[in-house]
């Protein structure tokens, strides 16, 4: 790097004047052409440097402007909101995106408190935050609603750390009302989802990849005699007998291609007593399996009746429509023999 003014300048004045005296101190001496050409020289060089110096200096402070500009265009553009804000949160400056979101212009809202347009319930949670960024001098976050005249205020999110000067936070603020509310709708949905599958007629059944249970319903425990605590701790394999285990009643290649498989098992209750289920199961996206199991042993056993009393039926009308058959037969004999004898039918 150049030598400054000073440090270039100076010790050449200073070489000169030594220079003068020393020629001086004797009449019989005169500063000679050389020598003064040489100091000419000396400054002539000095002052290409000095005005070189000058040049870098003035790139830099272009290029210091510019930098700043273009720091103060992120600032201001930026599509987060954000403050520098005090101790005990005032608002020394902020960008058009945070004016945006406190609803105010930027010039309003210099050396305002922050706090004035957050709301009362969460008001506490900023004076919380600022305290933790300057006692512990980490970065914090933390959540907040912002003052409303409607019954829906926007909730913010703040990510805050100290400055280097110690006396000022840096705080990035993002508006997350949306997200909160498809949250908080997502958890209302889950919730109905939850309820009206407890409430659902079939048992459910949820597995993991190994069958072990994740989730079952209310009608799952009344089904199996079961508790919901001894199911959680359950296979789905413990719901069936040996027997049951090793038939190819599941398709688990079916299952695999995403298709629903339906089949008639027995369950082994918690008691022991055999229960025919239709099961109607399907691997999910995740790899885990969902399994309804609607309980027809009572459907079996009347289908079964149903279809043995038909079958009697059938016995009954087949042995009712031969003795018809006989009776019609034997009724033509008589006729014939009558008829044989001169006299009239009878039938």
């Amino acid at each position: 790097m150049k030598n400054d003014f000073k440090s270039v300048v100076l010790p050449l004045r200073l070489m000169a004047e030594e220079l003068l005296k020393s020629k001086q101190s004797s009449t019989n001496q005169k500063i000679s052409k050389t020598e003064i050409q040489n100091m000419i020289h000396e400054l002539q060089v000095h002052q290409i440097e000095l005005e070189l110096q000058n040049e870098e200096l003035l790139l830099a402070k272009e290029e210091s402007e510019l930098a700043k500009l273009k720091y103060t265009e992120l600032f201001d553009f930026a599509p987060l909101g954000y403050l520098i804000l005090s101790d005990n949160g005032d608002i020394l400056e902020l960008n058009l995106m945070a004016s945006q979101m406190l609803e105010k212009e930027r010039y309003k809202l210099r050396f305002s408190r922050f706090g004035f347009f957050v709301s009362d319930k969460t008001r506490p949670n900023l004076m919380l935050f600022l305290s933790r960024i300057f006692s512990s001098k980490t970065s914090q976050s933390c959540e907040l609603e912002l003052s409303s005249d409607d019954n829906q205020p926007s909730i913010i999110q703040l990510n805050g750390i100290i400055s280097d000067n110690e006396e000022q936070c840096l705080v990035a603020m993002i508006d997350v009302t949306e997200q909160k509310r498809s949250e908080e709708f997502i958890r209302n949905s889950e919730n109905r989802y939850r309820l009206l599958l407890d409430l659902a007629a079939d048992a459910f059944f949820h597995e993991d990849k190994n069958g072990d249970f994740i989730t079952v319903n209310s009608s799952a425990i009344a089904q199996t005699g079961f508790s919901r605590d001894e199911l959680m701790q359950m296979n789905i394999k413990d719901l069936f007998s040996e027997e049951m285990l090793i038939s190819p009643t599941l398709r688990y290649d079916q299952l695999k291609r995403g298709e629903i498989v339906h089949s008639e098992r027995t369950v082994i209750r918690k008691d022991g007593t055999p229960i025919t289920v239709e099961m109607n199961s399907r691997m999910m996206p995740d790899g885990t399996f969902q399994s309804f199991f609607r309980d027809v042993t009572e459907r079996n056993r009347i289908d079964k009746a149903l279809k043995r009393k038909v079958s009697e039926l059938e016995i009954y009308y087949e042995l009712a429509i031969t003795r018809e058959r006989k009776m019609i037969a034997l009724k033509g004999e008589i006729n014939l023999l009558l008829e044989r004898l001169g006299e009239k039918p009878k039938y």
